[in-house]
């Protein structure tokens, strides 16, 4: 648990006060634009790049501090049509870019080294913030078990991952202040 509270710490240290002014996808795509499967989002925090990638090896989602844009090296390709490829998402973050209050991560545990948690939620500020997203709340949430890979969206992702995983509702949760 020593683990847990020490990861926990330095996210919260690499996020607090900072402004998100950047969210991107990663996932196979095939040439020249379409993306077939999310297997990351990031969120980019003032310079700090924030990678939330879907489950591969373990079942839930790994959230890691990286220095670039871009997915781990085990995930395999067996079609050799298709890239590994990184989008930016203009109509996702505005011009003016905004910091979240919280960030609330259900059932997190470490598996080696890296913080694994099965869903995770952004809480943007009510109202002055929440007209910045393309979202239907001030919330952002990630879910890694969409069929399709990491689905990411407002107060409807989460709906549906709740109903897919009725499970998480009573999961354990932690939440991070991130207001500076």
């Amino acid at each position: 648990m020593a683990q847990v509270g020490y990861r926990l710490e330095e996210l919260t240290r690499a996020l607090r006060g900072r402004e998100l002014t950047d969210l991107r996808i990663a996932g196979v795509s095939e040439p020249p634009d379409l993306v077939l499967d999310n297997h990351a989002v990031f969120l980019e925090f003032e310079g700090t790049i924030v990678r939330f990638e879907g489950p591969r090896d373990v079942l839930g989602m790994r959230i890691d501090i990286v220095e670039s844009f871009g997915v781990s090296s085990w995930w395999d390709l067996e079609d050799d049509d298709v890239v590994l490829s990184v989008g930016l998402l203009e109509n996702a973050v505005h011009q003016a870019p905004c910091g979240a209050e919280y960030l609330r991560l259900w059932s997190p545990l470490v598996v080696d080294g890296v913080l694994v948690v099965a869903a995770a939620e952004f809480e943007f500020p009510p109202k002055r913030e929440a007209a910045r997203f393309n979202f239907s709340t001030s919330a952002l949430f990630i879910d890694p078990c969409y069929h399709w890979g990491v689905r990411f969206g407002g107060s409807d992702a989460r709906d549906a991952c709740f109903r897919n995983r009725p499970e998480l509702v009573d999961a354990p949760q932690t939440v991070l202040e991130l207001a500076g």
